[in-house]
């Protein structure tokens, strides 16, 4: 079992892979990079797994074939010996060829293909005749039913407001005219499955159930009549929490329930479906209670024979009075018709899905091997994503639907869902164990039942030992520990008290709260006075002594920053998040000015280590003590590009520029020359995102950003030290983006002048104006060149040639 920080290291690896894959696949957007490059990259960086080297492969496979070169997998094995022990892996890369093949145009024979990878040749001829009758018998979306709309008839039920939709139907309020017009939700969907007869089965407090059924012979469309039970869908009760952050409070969940409608009576007591729920409790014992219901909702249906299949956010209702409620049993029966794979990648349910589940879609005679614990492993996403705010992996939906479920089926065997605590430290180290086992590859790495996986978060909800799973942090066994007999521990600790008294050992200062034991206070000193050395041991004797006091932690994370140790500082600072002590930290620091300063370093070290959740949570703490805090705000506007969100960066940049010009003093010229630079970045960014999402509604407001980026690196021009040679590269850099943009905008828009001239002034500026200093310089020079000639041949490639001006754009010698 991993420790605390090996968890951490390993998830950063993971995600440093990922950011590998990402650049090697940008950088083919400007030329032709080395894939060994980049898998020497990956080596040095830490994070050369097999699964990343996988990935840098496929990018190259496609990449090369969609330029019109037709490499062969048998060319990266002998390239990549490592490779060839990974039967798996391989033979995913094989199936990989199969496709670019068949999309580019051609029509290879299968038996001729397999012949050329003999040593994976049974498992190949399985899984490619598995493609064919996936892709022969999943026809093109059929056009979708004519579903009635809120104020229609639908048989005896008057439908009164939509209450949700999916890939799969839609649910209404509506009234039941036969029954004197009873408030009802009535599910319509098409007349498909078995899932009246299915529900018709089950009877349990947390199972949606069906009242009558009703059919429309004309449409094909069939009702289901269930009670209408007010509430809020969890993927939309996430989608409210993640606006906020990560919660602090159990009560967060029923908050957000609450706000749908108003109701009375907002205790616990009278609301019969959330008895048991830790109203005192933190967000995670919320999570780990509402999990916990639905699992044993789902053994139930396990032991009446059925399995869901379906579980996922947008399936279970959170309700006012009644509580979580399973609902969709949908798939529940027949899952291996084809056109159900079809329904589950419009319907947003195979990202879902286990591992199992996906391959028995590819070979249908694997549905025999999909058992009950598929329901666990989709239940310990939705867990993951409660807890993290983090969305399963989603496969590209434009490739053709056999290569999609083959890619998220490799995502899953592949690359391991993030560690819960990498990505929100409020996790205990048990419910990551508990979210782990669920979200095993392997079915029987898993719970054995979902009454298991409800006995574990039982378990921990009242800080017992974990039955099924093993917590792997001995510190937190210990501190639930003396919770669960805290009668015990203060009995003995009077006991100890009076013998102290009677034998001249004076323990009483171990009572004293950390904050104020003069021990502390003196390594505090010594944190804030730059001497971190003579700190540390005691600070973690304090770690030791108590464990659940942030302070310690807090100012190791610091002491260890300062002495380079980057990895303990995360880790240390982590453990501050974890029993609520957030409040602690944020009180000690309105008595103590150098907190923010602390909060501000740990934040940049964190940073350099591409460690941006944490980091996020050091810059967010900063801010509360010190809202105008520069350092912590130029630290948020990188969380936030990290994590794509370039408007909140855009808006900081927006008033750090605005108050380092007031200020107009000669010491701000460096900074409000990066900052305009860092502005015009962004919004570069932002509206490339932007166009890629709507190009037709994005484009003036592009323009709009462009124009100011443009303004911004004017300004940067007129403050430039002409000795400055890194920042001058950086902005003329950044112009160059900049032109290409407008130039590939406008080429967009037809203006083929305007886009002439634009990449014109870029070609100017990279060929004569980029003079790089350094290995990296010349590498952005190249990129960014590339980028260019892209473009370029873009625009020539256009119908109107008149206005090209073909002497100043012919290709650079260089």
């Amino acid at each position: 079992m991993m420790t605390g920080l090996a968890s951490v290291r390993e998830a950063r690896s993971i995600r440093q892979g990922a950011t590998t894959a990402r650049s090697f696949e940008d950088e083919w957007r400007y030329g032709e990079p080395s894939l060994e490059r980049f898998w020497e990259d990956a080596r040095a960086s830490g994070s050369a797994t097999i699964s990343v080297l996988v990935e840098l492969v496929k990018v190259d496979l496609s990449c090369r074939y969609a330029r019109g070169q037709k490499p062969q997998v048998a060319d990266y094995l002998r390239r990549f010996p490592e490779l060839e022990a990974q039967d798996d892996r391989v033979l995913s890369l094989i199936y990989e060829e199969f496709c670019l093949r068949e999309e580019s145009g051609d029509t290879p024979d299968a038996d001729q293909f397999c012949d050329q990878y003999e040593p994976w040749r049974e498992s190949l001829v399985s899984q490619l005749r598995y493609h064919r009758l996936l892709s022969q018998v999943v026809s093109p979306q059929k056009p979708a039913p004519r579903f009635p709309e809120p104020g229609e008839d639908f048989e005896e039920f008057h439908l009164e407001s939509l209450l949700g939709q999916g890939g799969a139907g839609r649910v209404y309020l509506a009234r039941d005219n036969s029954l004197a017009g009873r408030r009802v939700a009535l599910k319509v969907s098409l007349d498909t499955g078995h899932e009246p007869s299915i529900l018709a089965r089950l009877e349990h407090d947390h199972i949606v159930p069906v009242h009558s059924v009703v059919f429309q012979s004309e449409t094909s469309l069939r009702g289901l009549c269930m009670p209408y039970r007010p509430g809020l869908p969890l993927d939309q009760v996430i989608r409210k929490l993640s606006l906020k952050g990560f919660p602090n409070q159990a009560t967060a969940l029923l908050e957000v329930v609450s706000e749908t409608e108003a109701s009375k009576g907002n205790s616990v007591a009278n609301r019969p479906g959330w008895q048991g729920f830790p109203i005192q409790g933190t967000y995670v014992d919320g999570v780990a209670w509402l999990v916990g219901t639905l699992a044993r909702a789902l053994s139930y249906a396990h032991d009446q024979g059925v399995l869901h299949r379906d579980v996922k956010p947008a399936n279970v209702l959170l309700t006012l009075r009644e509580g979580p409620q399973v609902l969709d049993f949908n798939l529940a029966h027949d899952p291996n018709a084809p056109d159900q794979a079809e329904s589950a990648l419009r319907g947003g349910t195979l990202p879902y899905m286990a591992p199992e589940q996906l391959e028995a879609f590819l070979d249908p005679e694997a549905w025999g091997k999909v058992g009950a614990s598929a329901d666990l492993y989709s239940l310990g996403l939705v867990m993951h994503e409660l807890l993290t705010g983090e969305a399963p992996q989603i496969a590209d939906q434009n490739l053709p639907l056999p290569r999609t479920i083959r890619a998220l089926l490799d995502q899953r065997m592949m690359d391991p869902v993030s560690l819960s605590r990498a990505l929100n430290p409020n996790v205990p180290h048990a419910l990551e164990a508990i979210t782990a086992r669920c979200l095993a590859a392997l079915p029987q790495n898993r719970y054995a039942s979902a009454l298991e996986l409800a006995e574990d978060l039982e378990c921990f909800l009242k800080r017992q030992p974990l039955r099924h799973a093993k917590n792997p942090s001995a510190r937190e066994r210990v501190t639930n520990w003396s919770r669960r007999n805290r009668t015990r521990v203060i009995g003995f600790a009077a006991i100890l008290l009076v013998s102290s008294v009677v034998l001249a050992r004076p323990i009483a200062s171990t009572l004293v709260p950390v904050e104020r034991r003069e021990a502390f206070l003196t390594a505090v000193k010594g944190v804030d006075s730059d001497r971190s050395r003579e700190a540390i041991p005691q600070l973690e004797s304090f770690v030791k002594d108590s464990p659940t006091s942030p302070l310690p932690h807090f100012y190791l994370a610091v002491a260890l920053r300062s002495r380079g140790d980057d990895d303990g500082a995360s880790q240390e600072f982590a453990q501050v998040f974890l029993n609520a002590g957030e409040p602690k930290l944020l009180e000690w620091g309105r008595k103590n000015q150098h907190v923010a300063e602390h909060l501000e370093a740990l934040g940049l070290a964190f940073l350099e280590k591409n460690q941006f959740p944490i980091a996020e949570k050091a810059f967010s703490v900063a801010l509360k003590l010190s809202p105008d805090s520069t350092a912590a705000r130029g630290g948020m506007v990188k969380v936030h590009v990290f994590k794509r969100e370039y408007e909140p960066a855009y808006e900081i940049l927006a008033g750090l520029v605005k108050e380092a010009e007031a200020r107009d003093s000669k010491q701000d010229r460096n900074v409000i020359v990066d900052w305009y630079t860092e502005r015009a970045q962004v919004a570069v960014l932002w509206m490339s995102e932007l166009l890629q999402r709507d190009p037709k509604n994005g484009a003036a407001t592009a323009r709009v950003r462009y124009a100011e980026a443009l303004a911004d690196l004017d300004r940067v021009d007129a403050r430039l030290n002409p000795l400055d040679l890194e920042r001058i590269f950086l902005a003329k850099a950044t112009r160059g983006e900049t032109l290409i943009a407008l130039g590939n905008l406008d080429m967009a828009d037809k203006r083929t002048k305007d886009s002439s001239d634009h990449l014109i002034a870029a070609r100017t500026l990279i060929e004569e104006g980029l003079e790089p200093q350094s290995v990296k310089e010349r590498q952005d020079r190249l990129r960014l060149r590339q980028r260019l000639e892209d473009a370029i041949g873009r625009l020539k490639g256009l119908a109107v040639r008149d206005t090209l001006q073909d002497k100043n754009l012919a290709p650079s010698a260089n």
